[in-house]
């Protein structure tokens, strides 16, 4: 079981007062104990991604699970303690 799993999310992203899909059937798994780079050119949505991974912006579609357990079971201020995003500094 992964420690971190994304399943078939999408979330739009505002422009001009609009919604643009931004990602769209997104899916991904992260192990416990292993490290990832995400990658991109600027703008791509990568910051974007992890802001709805946090719960900081609201998803169209998917389910996140932590050990397991849905985003959907947690109070988004239990499931921010548990998934952070730490801005970096350009």
């Amino acid at each position: 079981m992964s420690l971190f799993l994304a399943e078939h999310i999408a979330f739009p992203y505002r422009r001009d007062g609009e919604a643009v899909l931004l990602a769209h059937d997104v899916s991904f798994a992260l192990e416990a104990g292993s490290v990832y780079d995400l990658v991109g050119p600027s703008g791509a949505g990568k910051s974007t991604l992890l802001r709805a991974c946090a719960l900081m912006m609201a998803r169209d579609a998917g389910e996140l699970y932590l050990d397991g357990r849905p985003s959907s079971a947690f109070k988004p201020t239990e499931w921010r303690r548990e998934v952070c995003l730490v801005p970096q500094q350009a």
